[in-house]
């Protein structure tokens, strides 16, 4: 009995893990983690009968996949392209409502916005005066990013970016926009002069309160070829930079600039730095954040087996050991050791693309093989608790049909 459980929980130790849960059809379009990695919130625009319909805003339990709320924001033109954009925590939403410009396709360019509750879908606030475009919320979702242009102009019309109240859609800095803190307190704006590479070389930065717009601070940079800010956390600035090697190979440099004293130090490499040198070796991309990095590669589609081949195949995907190659782009999911650079955990199949990957790094969601589905992973599962049932339930069975068998004997054995 001993050994019959021992065996169990080793096969449960080494069976390869699954996703947390699996949504049913129509769960909309992966849009992002809460900031807490709570909440997973997702978009969807039905298409039905030849046409666009109202916007719906979901919002998912990450542990467990309880769909908490499912809002429908009403929009106030029947035949116009709609696209919505939901806060960190999904309570708020923008919706843009804009006209078929291009024939050939039913892409949205440029339109009106209206802010929505999160919650009940009602209009809070909009047409947002002078935007054409909009879309990102602060971290705290007091803030959002707006283009000033011609609603019916396209693209091509968009002006400057602005800073809006969430909570009203009132004009809040105009001054240009960057990186939100955290909080939610202030903003780091630079002035950007464009490069030839796609980089941009700013001179100098400032940090402007909100929503007051007062400047706090202005300083100078170190003179990079900067590819992009990523975070701010008020003190330190987290930043891409691209240089080159001894054999002038193109290298991306993670790096990270003091802005604590009153002028910024020099970029420092940050741990993740060296891991990123590999980035033009990859076929896909990276994520990270604190304490973690992740790496996704593509993969390709191997022709199906044949034979006595398939039907191992089907049971190796009916006992979990692999998955059907559906169609679309599929990705296997590695994450690192920031420190060390070796694998900490690799998911055990290929996901399907679109990949989020939540704030802490602790989960991993994905498109799902079912229409519009979704599917969620622990980035960072234990094999205990399973192994551990599975020992006891197998000891379990095992005493249980002992006993039934001493009970029978008993009763059948002559008085």
């Amino acid at each position: 009995m001993v050994l019959v459980g021992i065996a169990a929980a080793a096969a449960a130790w080494h069976w390869p893990h699954g996703p947390l849960w699996r949504s049913g059809p129509h769960a909309g379009r992966l849009h992002h983690f809460s900031p807490d990695s709570r909440l997973l919130i997702t978009t969807r625009i039905p298409f039905v009968d030849g046409w666009y319909t109202n916007p719906v805003v979901y919002r998912w339990n990450v542990e467990t996949g309880k769909l908490l709320s499912r809002v429908e924001m009403p929009c106030g033109n029947p035949k116009c392209l709609r696209v919505v954009s939901a806060s960190g925590d999904g309570r708020l939403a923008l919706v843009g409502e804009g006209k078929w410009m291009d024939k050939r396709h039913l892409n949205f360019a440029t339109g009106e916005w209206f802010l929505h509750d999160g919650l009940t879908g009602a209009r809070k606030a909009g047409p947002i005066k002078g935007v054409a475009y909009a879309g990102r919320f602060s971290p705290d979702g007091r803030w959002f990013v707006g283009d000033f242009g011609d609603p019916d102009a396209g693209l091509e019309g968009l002006g400057e970016s602005a800073i809006f109240s969430a909570g009203t859609g009132e004009l809040v800095y105009d001054g240009g926009t960057g990186l939100f803190a955290s909080d939610g307190s202030s903003v780091m704006v630079f002035n950007k002069a464009k490069e030839p590479r796609g980089s941009f070389e700013p001179r100098w930065a400032k940090v402007i309160e909100l929503p007051s717009g007062r400047e706090l601070r202005r300083f100078d940079l170190p003179k990079r070829s900067w590819l992009r800010f990523d975070e701010w956390d008020g003190r330190r600035l987290l930043a891409v930079i691209i240089e080159k090697d001894a054999a002038g190979k193109e290298i991306w440099r993670r790096c990270v600039v003091d802005l604590s004293g009153d002028n910024p130090g020099e970029p420092v490499d940050d741990p993740l730095a060296y891991c990123l040198r590999d980035r033009f070796t990859l076929p896909a991309g990276w994520d990270d954040g604190p304490g973690w990095l992740a790496y996704f590669t593509h993969v390709k589609p191997s022709p199906p087996p044949t034979g006595v081949g398939a039907w191992f195949e089907r049971l190796r995907n009916w006992l979990g050991l692999s998955r059907p190659f559906a169609d679309g782009i599929r990705a296997n999911v590695r994450f690192v050791d920031p420190r060390t650079g070796a694998t900490r955990y690799e998911l055990p199949h290929p996901l399907m693309i679109t990949i989020l990957f939540s704030r802490d790094g602790r989960y991993v969601a994905c498109t799902s093989d079912v229409e519009e589905g979704i599917e969620v992973w622990d980035a960072n599962p234990s094999n205990w608790p399973k192994a551990i049932k599975a020992g006891v339930l197998a000891s379990a069975v095992i005493l249980a049909w002992r006993f039934w068998r001493a009970r029978r004997r008993n009763r059948t054995a002559p008085q």
